[in-house]
């Protein structure tokens, strides 16, 4: 703990020192740019995600029909599945978290302002194999909530 009456003279020498980022991380960056490997990197990471989005793609339209419409993206990290059926959000992303599926509830991004039943998807950090295992126990799991829905809140869900 640094005493008070030295701690205006500690945030000072901090500001110093921190206030721009280390010349020799910026020089390798520099060199890391001009000489196109980022550019490299970028263009090789748009085709794999890409890729990977097309995959949930192909594998969601004939899994998740009537379930779950995917919005429609040309490029990005994550996309919102809307949810059908009257299957809520929250109880959705419960059931997919049972079967390892890690899906968000829209609702979560907001302050008490009502929105549409979705799920946010993620696909970038995932390979084709376990986007596929995600899209099956995601089916899954949402046909059991639609199901759940139709039994009615008096009869067990299990």
């Amino acid at each position: 703990m640094i005493p008070s009456g030295l701690l205006h003279h500690f945030e000072a020498i901090q500001s110093l020192t921190f206030r721009h980022a280390p010349i020799l991380e910026q020089l390798v960056l520099c060199d890391f740019i001009t000489e196109g490997h980022f550019g490299r990197h970028l263009r090789r990471m748009r085709e794999i995600y890409a890729q990977r989005l097309l995959v949930l793609l192909e594998e969601a339209h004939p899994r998740l029909a009537g379930l779950l419409e995917i919005s429609n993206i040309e490029a990005g990290l994550q996309t919102v599945g809307w949810l059908r059926a009257g299957i809520n959000a929250e109880s959705a992303a419960t059931a997919a978290a049972q079967r390892n599926v890690d899906v968000t509830p829209l609702g979560r991004y907001t302050l008490g302002r009502a929105v549409p039943q979705g799920l946010q998807l993620g696909f970038a950090a995932l390979d084709a194999k376990e986007i596929r295992r995600g899209v099956r126990e995601l089916a899954i799991a949402q046909e059991d909530e639609r199901k759940a829905i139709h039994r009615g809140p008096h009869k067990s869900r299990h």
